[in-house]
């Protein structure tokens, strides 16, 4: 059965879904934006557009249903955002928790962490000190082609092509080192923080083990 004209009384209708053998269909009932009512056997599309209730009538069975007006567009985004977040939070949350496992499996004391982060700031430093005596001596080979340079403009013959060779070769090495000490130093930076992070979750979950022991 099609959707019934807004005309047609209600208790008509039953009666009609009554009247045909076997029929046991429902029976609903929503107004739309300008406050008509819609009956039939699926919800009108202007109740849907007008946010309404749909009531639901059972011709096989007494009394009635109401039926939650179907979300927004603004609605199901917000559900789809909420699902989202906590998909994420509950990643996290299981990301945290291996993360404390290997933890616990991997140092048997907090002192164990210590001396793993003192020896990896250790070996970086180490490199950062090697790298810088060879950056000055660079910066040194630098110095004496850019006044190789200089002199050679001066004296108006212009650059020879040997200083300028060694004088772009010097700059290339003297900005490499300092890259890579820079990069050394963002990993020393980077350790610390990831080795205080693990102490302070090591002391956590000892705390945590301490009260729950208790």
């Amino acid at each position: 059965m099609k959707r019934i004209a807004v005309i047609l009384p209600i208790f008509a209708l039953v009666a009609l879904v009554l009247a045909v053998p076997g029929a046991h269909a429902a029976i609903k009932k929503c107004k739309d934006a300008e406050g008509r009512w819609h009956y039939g056997d699926h919800a009108a599309k202007e109740c849907a557009k007008a946010r309404s209730d749909v009531i639901e009538f059972n011709a096989g069975k007494a009394g009635k249903k109401v039926i939650d007006a179907p979300p927004t567009q603004e609605e199901l985004a917000a559900q789809r955002s909420e699902a989202a977040r906590k998909e994420e939070e509950a990643r996290r949350k299981a990301d945290q928790e291996a993360e404390d496992k290997l933890l616990a499996q991997s140092y048997a004391h907090e002192d164990d962490i210590i001396y793993e982060r003192n020896r990896k700031l250790k070996d970086l430093q180490q490199s950062i000190d090697s790298g810088s005596a060879t950056l000055e001596h660079l910066k040194g080979v630098l110095a004496r082609a850019e006044k190789t340079a200089e002199e050679e403009k001066s004296s108006g013959k212009g650059l020879s092509k040997e200083t300028a060779e060694t004088l772009k070769r010097a700059q290339s090495q003297v900005d490499r080192h300092n890259a890579l000490i820079t990069d050394k130093q963002k990993e020393m930076e980077e350790t610390t923080a990831h080795y205080d992070d693990a102490l302070k979750r090591y002391r956590e979950m000892k705390s945590r083990r301490g009260t729950a022991a208790k």
